[in-house]
């Protein structure tokens, strides 16, 4: 699967997962899915980039709502997992689209990052969903900054982060509807920035 210049052709496919494909060096590209509901990637370990082709923005339409919009990518997405994808140091923006949120995953609900310890920062087009109710992100050794800009995330019910230890800021914006807050071995000792409020510091012995 190097060459994935060209998108899947699988539009009424709702969930995809790629596993233990250590032969891959590339994502396919898969944000022009109409009906694509849930992505797990996990044990990728020769995929080193994560390229704005993922999420194949030229090819965008939505046959599975009513309310089509070509300025959508990942229109149906409501899970987006990663895991075990130790070689992944970049995870590039979507090329030729706007910073809203509602662009780029509009629906999404849960996204989780887990054992990527080269990754060094996540788009935060990616966790800015309105919708978005669990973020997990853990075992990451090179991630310096989480949810950069965030102007706040009133849907997020559970917020998992562990096993950070470059992390040396996290703007957490607004947590109206929080539940659940695990945090754990951040060794970066950060500052949560709270949208201009003072920030939050964790020390650690």
């Amino acid at each position: 699967m190097e060459n994935t210049s060209q998108p899947l052709i699988l539009h009424h496919l709702v969930k995809m997962e790629l596993e233990d494909c250590s032969c891959c060096k590339q994502v396919p590209p898969l944000g022009h899915l109409p009906c694509l509901k849930i992505v797990k990637m996990q044990g990728m370990v020769n995929v080193e980039s994560i390229e704005a082709d993922f999420y194949d923005f030229t090819n965008v339409h939505d046959q599975c709502s009513t309310n089509s919009s070509a300025s959508q990518v990942f229109p149906q997405l409501r899970e987006l997992t990663l895991r075990e994808m130790t070689s992944l140091e970049k995870w590039s923006k979507p090329a030729n689209l706007s910073n809203h949120s509602s662009s780029v995953c509009p629906l999404l609900q849960k996204f989780q990052v887990d054992q990527c310890p080269k990754l060094k920062c996540l788009p935060n087009v990616m966790t800015t969903s309105h919708r978005l109710r669990r973020l997990e992100v853990a075992m990451c050794d090179s991630l310096d900054s989480l949810l950069e800009g965030v102007g706040g995330l009133a849907s997020l019910e559970d917020l998992d982060i562990r096993r950070l230890p470059s992390l040396s800021q996290l703007s957490i914006g607004c947590f109206d509807s929080l539940e659940t807050l695990t945090i754990g071995d951040l060794s970066g000792a950060p500052e949560f920035d709270c949208n201009g409020q003072p920030a939050i510091g964790f020390r650690t012995s």
